[in-house]
């Protein structure tokens, strides 16, 4: 039967790949909607999530899998049979890159690894009030992705034996091919969040699915997909493209000398190129003094919008800026859908991952650039400015020789005292010592440090900020990025999120466009 079911299999690598805007998981929810839809209308005893991810695995490999489905589908994790909060099908964001691949430190798959959910920001207060928008918080610790065969009922167990469908083709709701489905999700979520400029290709992401795939069923080429994709993870190291690398390891498991020597080197990696990088060719005196002329008009009547200068910025100067958004008209769309299933809290575990919250370029948000720019300004994306504040901060203190950065010393130490009355030196010693130990990830160090020394005066200061600050705050961050020299500034993806908390923080730097190195999306 094994060697019958991997058939199906051979050749998926000559399969024509997809055209589509936007990003990969974006087209294969659009996909999917209409067949889970139509199979709760059937049986409204799915669990909507777990149909999601069977059609997604039958979007992303057309032709392969059987039409026939366990009714109802659900497993452990499903809403009514657990009473804990299910582990969502997310990859860890614990950074298991490595300068070089070595095959006998990356032995299998996530199987046996510990999972985390990633950065996922509160909600936009003014959203739809009747649309449930809660997610996971990004400290939840999650159980491994592991289900045993008492996840299915007497009556399902016999049908779920049947490797095949009626149209003997392989079956989608197998307990092994929804056990990789989850972590599929889960890998396309955390890529999803990426902005679609540093997102991984399809066929890389393909790559992946069939790896994973391949490893929960025993298919038999297995070790040679796994070979491909550490060779791809070896290209995006050397690409400087650490995100990308970071997800694809995420899908190994590794020993915890190797998680920790990857840690170190991908933070001195990322920091190296986040501080270093610069333009490398100048902008033309044509593009410069179009810029003047946008920045500074000479009338009120060419006077342009701060969309339409960020969208300049993006089309002419590369120079793009993000907020970490959701997509509101795809939140009511699942919610929708979830509402057909009679799963007690079947809606709420759908919308804890999808729409996934993503970076997108804030001049292109539906719901207006305030409003985008608003919403991002809450107690998780604080906590990641100022814990990127205070690794910029140590970089810079390691960092050997004089290297034009130690100006930011001087920025950081007096915006955490003046600002939050916080002596941040206090935080040195401990950084200092857990940084160079073998017990801690450089994240958790900085997640720790920042909830134990910083998290209560900042969040006192959130508290405190009004509309209006925070209005103004935008305001000021549009002037000041009218105000930066473009040549200074260099291609690439940012958090426009940062420079409003700068200013309301009334940050000074050691020049205007430094805030570009601290805020540039990796």
């Amino acid at each position: 039967m094994l060697k019958r079911f991997l058939k199906f299999f051979k050749g998926q690598e000559d399969v024509a790949l997809p055209e589509f805007d936007g990003s990969y998981l974006d087209f294969l929810l659009m996909h999917s909607h209409e067949g889970v839809a139509s199979e709760l209308d059937r049986c409204p005893g799915h669990d909507p999530l777990l149909l999601v991810i069977a059609e997604i695995l039958r979007v992303s490999m057309d032709g392969v899998w059987s039409e026939t489905i366990r009714r109802p589908l659900r497993d452990q994790h499903s809403p009514m049979l657990n009473a804990t909060p299910p582990p969502p099908p997310a990859v860890s964001e614990v950074s298991e890159t490595s300068d070089v691949v070595d095959d006998e430190d990356y032995e299998v798959l996530v199987e046996d690894s510990d999972l985390i959910e990633g950065d996922e920001y509160d909600e936009d207060s003014e959203a739809d009030d009747e649309v449930d928008t809660s997610v996971v918080s990004e400290a939840e610790v999650l159980s491994q992705i592991e289900e045993s065969a008492a996840f299915m009922g007497a009556e399902e167990t016999a049908a779920a034996d049947d490797k095949l469908g009626a149209d003997q083709k392989p079956r989608v709701d197998q307990r092994e091919v929804l056990q990789a489905g989850r972590v599929f999700l889960g890998m396309l979520i955390e890529n999803d969040r990426l902005p679609l400029e540093l997102q991984l290709g399809v066929e890389e992401t393909m790559l992946a699915r069939d790896l994973l795939v391949g490893y929960f069923v025993g298919h038999e080429d297995f070790e040679e997909k796994a070979q491909r994709l550490l060779r791809v993870v070896e290209q995006k190291f050397s690409e400087g493209l650490f995100s990308q690398a970071r997800i694809l390891l995420q899908l190994f498991q590794t020993d915890r000398d190797t998680r920790i020597r990857n840690d170190r080197n991908i933070f001195y990696e990322d920091m190296i190129q986040r501080l270093g990088i610069k333009r490398r060719h100048t902008v033309s005196q044509e593009l410069v003094a179009a810029w003047g002329e946008l920045a500074s008009p000479q009338d009120e009547s060419s006077e342009i919008s701060p969309e339409e200068m960020l969208g300049w910025l993006s089309e002419r100067l590369f120079v793009k800026m993000h907020v970490f958004t959701r997509d509101m008209d795809a939140v009511k769309g699942w919610t929708e859908v979830g509402g057909m299933s009679e799963l007690p809290g079947a809606t709420d575990n759908l919308l804890r991952y999808l729409p996934p919250r993503h970076w997108r370029q804030a001049h292109g948000s539906d719901s207006g650039l305030k409003r985008a720019v608003r919403a991002h300004i809450n107690s998780d994306s604080l906590a990641t400015y100022l814990t990127n504040q205070t690794r910029t901060c140590y970089f810079v203190l390691r960092a050997v020789g004089d290297t034009g950065l130690e100006g930011f010393l001087d920025t950081y130490f007096d915006f955490t005292a003046r600002g939050l009355d916080v002596n941040a030196t206090t935080m040195l010693p401990e950084l200092y010592r857990r940084s160079m130990g073998d017990a801690d990830m450089m994240k958790a160090v900085f997640d720790d440090l920042y909830a134990r020394t910083l998290k209560y005066a900042a969040e006192e200061k959130l508290e405190a900020w009004s509309e209006g600050d925070i209005s103004a705050a935008i305001d000021d961050a549009m002037e000041y990025l009218r105000r930066c020299d473009v040549n200074e500034v260099p291609p690439g993806s940012y958090d426009l999120g940062g420079f409003v908390f700068d200013r309301l923080f009334d940050v000074s730097y050691p020049t205007r466009e430094f805030a570009f190195k601290l805020h540039r999306l990796t």
